[in-house]
Order: C-alpha cells, then structure tokens, then sequence
C-alpha cells in the first residue's frame, strides 16, 4: 500500500499501520518520485466465524404505516451535499448546500443568488430561521465549528475533471460567518481572506473569544490540476498557513502529500476527532486506503490538535470497494464497512495510546454485496449494515452475525436510536423496532440519500 507520491515511510507490521499526513514541499514544488522500501503488510485473509444468515421472515413486512407511530424528525443528506428535513412523516425542506451541527438541532446552510450568498441556521425540529448573513459574491459552504456557531464558506472551485481528486483553482476565498445570539440579528463576517492556492476548509478550531483561532483545510496540489492533497491549518490571529503537529508526538510535523479519491467521514467530539475514510491512488494506478484522523482542539490531559494517517490493510478490501462509517453511541468505537461486505472496528482511544499502535481489534464478513457504499448504523449494542434489501445486525465486540432481514427497498441510510432502526430508501422511510419488525413506513422520496441523523 504505497503512499501516492511515493514518500518514504516506516511501515509497523500490524493490522492497521499508522503515518503521518502532509507533504514537505511548497504547493508550486514538484512531486517527489523517489521510490519507497516499503514493509510489506500481511494481507492473509481473515477467517470469520460462520453465523446462520437465513433472514428473517416477518408478516408485517409489507404492512402500512400504523396511524399511531409517529416518524420521529430527521436530516438526511444527500451525494450532493443536500440536507432534506422530514418533520411528520413528509418532507419540509431541502437546503442544496448544506451542514448538520453535532447538536443534532441545527443545519447551516449557503444559498446562491444574485444578490451574493446567504449564510443560514435553522433550527430543524421547526424550520425556523436562528440567524443569517448576506455576503457579497459567489461561496459554498465548507466547515462547521463543534458548536455549529461558526460556519466557513469559500469561493467555489472548478468542476473536477479527469483523474483530478479535486476541482482546479489557483486562490481561494474564505469568510468565517459567526450565528448571532439574537437571531434578529444579521449573523457577523468575523473573518474574511484570499488563500493563495486551493484549499478546502474541513473543520475549524476553537474560538478566542468570537473568531475561530485555527481552521483545518486540504491544500490540493498542484492547484490547477489537483492529484494529491496535504493538510495545512490557517492561523486567523496572524493570516499564516502552518503544518499541522503529529497527533501523538508533538516535536514532529505531520507533513506527507496524499491522493485520497473518496470518502466517509464521521465526527468523534468526545475526542475532537474528524475521522474520514480515504482511498489513495499510486502512480500505477493501484489503490489503497486509509483513515485521516484530525484532532481539531485539545482534550483534558493532552493530546493536542495535529493530524495522522492510518492505513488500512488490503484484507479489508476498501480498495476496490466504497466504504461507510459509523460510530457507537459511546463514541468508543469506529466502524468501517464496505460494499463487499467487509466489516472491521477500530476503538477510538487507541489513537491516544502510546504504547502501541493503533490496530483494526475486529473484522467480520457478510453474505450480501453492493456497488455503492453500505448503509451503516451503530449503538453501544449493536452495529446493523445494509446492502441492498438486506439488514445484519452484528456484535459491536467482535463483528459476529447476530441476525439478518429483509425490508421492502433497498437501504441508502440507516440510523438508530433507542426505539429502533430508521431505513431510508429512494422512496419510502421505514420505521423499524432492533429486531427488523416494521413499525411503520411512509412513501418519502429523496434524491440519493447517503446519511440520515434523528433530530434530538
């Protein structure tokens, strides 16, 4: 699994291994074809243990919504970055682009027009507005703060064309905008600059006292024809553009140039944590993948905010495969599944160990396969993937099938919550009890659903 831009590395014998990432070089500096030694990986494949898959057979399967469930609000987003708000069962807004906050509560969005960009909080379970800004020009929403008080947006990019991982340009426009206490108030431009160079916003830091002091981004090298990226962070105080900190050792940059193509991504705030599942390419062609782990703030006792890169072993089979992420309820645990059914955990602390490296601690098979990524939710119970029709719901501990059923669509997102599953598909939403009953379902149709939380 050989970094993209052929970086030499130390590669550690393990199920996962973990590097840095980012690159040494100025974005104008040619790429480093120096060839790599690298360790091999054992890639042996894994023996799961056998489980009955036989799916379930319910009778109420193709029942009609009962009158006296209630489908709980929800936020789906879509492959395009759209967020659809469904409140009593029907669908009361789609926002084109758009950003959930971790509170569950609130979505932020950017709304082009030729009056400029108007930046937005709504508070989902109402529909109501929680503040707003007019900017002049063109920007897309890029990143949200922890809170989702802070919102970054940027000048759009070129279409992406080609083999590029991203879309050209040759300088970027942000503007952080700051949601207004009063939401009668207009939302502030507390920050606003001209990056030279592409960049991409991915999480911003925490505030000192009103404007976000860091704001994490993927810089796209070269800019006008993006093949790799690397991570930098803008310092608001002064206008500098630094290498991110190691996560674990804080005297080492974490500068390495990657070519990540696709991703998942799932926030972890008990750890301030953005961990996104990345597939690199090589020169060659060939593909692997790994996970991008970025620490936006400190937490109590250390560690601090930097980034680093855990590769994933080929056994996985992320290469060829999208994947899907999810995270317990505990946020002590990532799970990572993909398309041909592979299914493996990672325990979220282990980044912080420093005794060891961190290491994939599970892995589990599936009968049922997919071209796209799986829809994937998980609790501190259970952990449940869809591919197609079919739902297994496996052990969070060691991956083991515990049960399997089939709903009436296919599933492109799928959440939990204590009361049971919630199943999207193109056209219809299911309410189902853990056990895979169907508890009611109602005919909404959202254009290519990918994500779906539950309004708190």
């Amino acid at each position: 699994m050989n970094r993209s831009l052929q970086i030499p590395r130390v590669l550690i014998a393990a199920a996962l291994v973990l590097t840095a990432c980012g690159a040494a070089s100025a974005s104008t500096a040619p790429i480093n074809d120096t060839p790599i030694n690298d360790t091999p990986i054992n890639d042996t494949p894994i023996n799961v243990t056998p489980t009955n898959d036989t799916p379930t057979t319910d009778p109420r399967i193709t029942s009609s919504a009962a009158t006296s469930v209630e489908l709980p609000p929800l936020a789906i987003t879509g492959a395009d970055g759209s967020i659809t708000v469904v409140r009593g069962g029907a669908v009361a807004g789609v926002y084109p682009d758009a950003r959930l906050a971790v509170d569950g509560h609130t979505l932020v969005s950017a709304t082009p027009s030729s009056n400029g960009t108007k930046v937005e909080w709504v508070d989902i379970s109402t529909g109501r507005s929680a503040g707003s800004a007019m900017l002049d020009g063109t920007f897309e929403l890029s990143a949200l703060d922890e809170p989702g008080e802070s919102a970054v947006v940027v000048s759009p990019a070129a279409a992406v064309t080609g083999s590029d991982i991203a879309g050209a340009r040759t300088s970027t426009e942000l503007a952080i905008i700051r949601k207004p206490v009063d939401p009668a108030q207009p939302a502030a431009v507390v920050y606003r600059t001209t990056v030279s160079g592409n960049v991409l916003p991915e999480m911003l830091g925490p505030s000192y006292p009103d404007v976000p002091g860091s704001v994490f981004m993927l810089e796209y090298l070269p800019a006008d024809h993006p093949a790799a990226y690397r991570v930098r962070v803008l310092d608001t105080s002064s206008g500098r553009l630094a290498v991110p900190l190691d996560l674990r050792e804080k005297i080492q940059a974490a500068d390495e140039s990657m070519a990540g193509i696709s991703r998942a991504q799932v926030m972890v705030p008990s750890r301030k944590l953005l961990l996104t599942v990345y597939r690199g390419r090589n020169p060659d062609g060939s593909v692997y993948a790994f996970v991008h782990a970025l620490r936006y703030d400190g937490i109590q006792d250390g560690p601090w905010p930097g980034t680093y890169c855990l590769d994933i072993p080929d056994s996985l089979q992320l290469q060829a495969s999208p994947a899907s992420v999810a995270v317990s309820a505990d946020q002590e645990t990532m799970f990572i599944a993909n398309g041909s059914g592979t299914i493996g955990s990672l325990r979220v602390r282990d980044l912080d160990d420093h005794t060891h490296a961190p290491a994939l601690h599970s892995f589990g098979q599936v009968k049922d396969m997919t071209d796209h990524a799986p829809a994937i939710a998980a609790s501190d119970s259970a952990v449940w993937v869809a591919h197609g029709k079919a739902v297994t719901e496996l052990d969070p501990s060691d991956l083991v099938q515990r049960q399997r059923f089939m709903l009436p669509d296919d599933v492109l997102a799928l959440t939990s919550s204590p009361a049971g599953l919630v199943a999207v598909g193109a056209s219809a939403i299911t309410l189902l009890d853990q056990h895979g009953a169907v508890l009611g379902r109602w005919p909404v149709a959202v254009d290519q659903p990918r994500r779906v939380a539950l309004v708190p």
